[in-house]
């Protein structure tokens, strides 16, 4: 399991690069910032981190208002943690 963590813990660096760089760039750069939350809820939820997923996964709806997947990982991560 310490494997599943620190590959985990790497891709949410990175990721959290992406988002600061993300965070630097125009409008038009909405989308890759909504990916960067969507890719680290994805990695959230795959550490049972699901508060932390779930907060990710709105942040990209918030700034891609059509982000299917996004939807749909929300609510896997909702049953998920009320299960």
């Amino acid at each position: 399991f310490w494997e599943v963590e620190l590959i985990g813990r790497l891709m949410l660096v990175n990721i959290g690069v992406k988002i600061r760089r993300a965070q630097n760039v125009s409008f038009a750069s909405n989308i890759l910032y909504a990916e960067a939350y969507y890719n680290r809820g994805v990695t959230y939820g795959k550490l049972y981190r699901l508060e932390e997923a779930i907060t990710d996964y709105k942040i990209a709806i918030s700034l891609k208002p059509d982000y299917e997947e996004a939807y749909s990982n929300l609510g896997v991560a909702f049953d998920e943690l009320n299960s």
